[in-house]
């Protein structure tokens, strides 16, 4: 087997609009840390595929077809072999079509053309930079999420992680899963940042050091936010970033040290494109959302709450409004087309979803997988929202709520997991 690593900075300019929280009012003051495309290929005698993740809150449908068309190209390799995932950190550059408020920003315009070619850059120089190699796998635990949705319900503490090293013995690249939402900073935070993800990737590398590359891929993080959060209200420092990044790396980095060697691991990618159902957004549902948030603010003004609880009030305003206005006037499709994809190294595989599957999803994905262990990499090769299960659509909630954005029909939760299935049986009876 042959493996290569790159990472690509992917900083956007001060003043670009971040992405994830609809209460922001104000583009970005700062750059706290840096954001990267990380990339790791792979390749035995017979298949080649390459992962990469980017320090951003998704990955926008059209820009994941550019990128994997333009590596097909130039790499010589099917699209489906190539994953690209977001890591969905909230601190991260809005990229267009923006889910959030309609801040103006030339800049983000600027940064969502350049995008696709950073991930492009970050796969060239992985493939590059391959040498012989050998594979190790291995499970951590760690606990830093909670269920935003249901009080006392399901988290998912397994870390899966990945390691490859050269014939020298150096450990060059890594890949960590874990789920949980990117949102310790919440939407008061205004500088650029990887969120916990991003201190996670950054103390793999320090671990072992060198020009050690490591992917953070998230997983079934769809109501699962951080501890540091109360509710859907999310507060957090940088230190508290830290500090949760630093727990998921160690668990990763425990699991790895019992983890035992594969030489020539078995390198296997199925992949397929879906057809799933999507509802079109109630105006009557839109109209309430607004003037509910309307009232909201006014009260609030009456009360003569403090300027910054107004701006961010404002913010959702904003947003709300935004959605009322494409609810009335956009031209919504029924159906979209969607990319899903399964991967194995010896034992160890993954399947994708492109958007927000809920933690159960995850559950069932592993339950029922051929492999053990198997993960699950959201937020890839495109976005279509948050992925509940038939359950949460009667329960109700943010997550199930139709908006212009967020459109997935009931059901399609259960949909893709059996593809996901279906994919990763193809791989195992190989």
């Amino acid at each position: 087997m042959r493996a290569g690593a790159a990472q690509i900075d992917t900083t956007p300019p001060v003043g670009v609009k971040l992405g994830g929280f609809g209460n922001r009012y104000k583009p970005s003051e700062g750059i706290h840390d840096d954001l990267f495309a990380r990339a790791i290929y792979l390749e035995d005698n017979e298949t080649s595929l390459l992962l990469i993740s980017a320090d951003i809150v998704e990955i926008p449908n059209e820009a994941a077809r550019q990128a994997k068309k333009a590596l097909s190209t130039k790499l010589g390799m099917d699209e489906g072999a190539i994953l690209v995932a977001a890591t969905h950190t909230h601190s991260g550059p809005a990229p267009n079509p923006d889910i959030t408020s309609d801040l103006e920003s030339d800049l983000n315009d600027a940064y969502s053309q350049e995008f696709p070619s950073f991930l492009v850059e970050a796969g060239e120089k992985a493939k590059e930079s391959s040498v012989k190699a050998f594979a190790r796998w291995g499970t951590g635990h760690a606990e830093i999420t909670y269920n935003r949705r249901v009080e006392g319900g399901p988290t998912d503490p397994q870390v899966i992680a990945l390691s490859f090293e050269d014939e020298a013995g150096e450990v060059f690249a890594s890949l960590v899963n874990y789920a949980c939402h990117g949102v310790v900073l919440g939407g008061s935070n205004y500088k650029v940042s990887g969120d916990w993800m991003g201190y996670t990737a950054r103390a793999m590398e320090k671990s072992f050091g060198g020009k050690h590359v490591s992917v953070y891929t998230n997983a079934a993080t769809g109501d699962l936010n951080p501890i540091t959060c109360r509710g859907y209200g999310c507060y957090g420092t940088f230190d508290d970033a830290q500090r949760l990044g630093l727990v998921v790396a160690t668990a990763a980095l425990e699991g790895l040290e019992s983890a035992s060697m594969f030489e020539i691991p078995t390198i296997g990618i199925a992949s397929s494109s879906v057809s799933v159902k999507k509802v079109i957004p109630s105006l009557e549902s839109a109209e309430k959302l607004h003037n509910d948030q309307v009232q909201t603010l006014e009260k609030a003004r009456r009360e003569g709450k403090d300027i910054e609880t107004i701006r961010e009030l404002e913010g959702v305003t904003h947003y709300t409004g935004k959605n009322l206005k494409l609810v009335r006037t956009a031209k919504f499709s029924d159906s979209e087309q969607v990319q899903l994809q399964a991967f194995r190294i010896g034992d160890l595989a993954f399947a994708t979803m492109p958007g927000e599957p809920v933690v159960k999803l995850g559950f069932e994905l592993k339950r029922r997988s051929p492999f053990s262990p198997t993960g699950l990499v959201s937020y890839a090769n495109g976005y279509s929202g948050y992925i509940p299960m038939k359950e949460d659509y009667e329960r109700g909630g943010y997550e199930s709520t139709p908006t212009w954005w967020n459109r997935l029909a009931q059901g399609t939760g259960e949909q893709l997991l059996e593809e996901d299935l279906r994919l990763l049986g193809k791989l195992r009876q190989r």
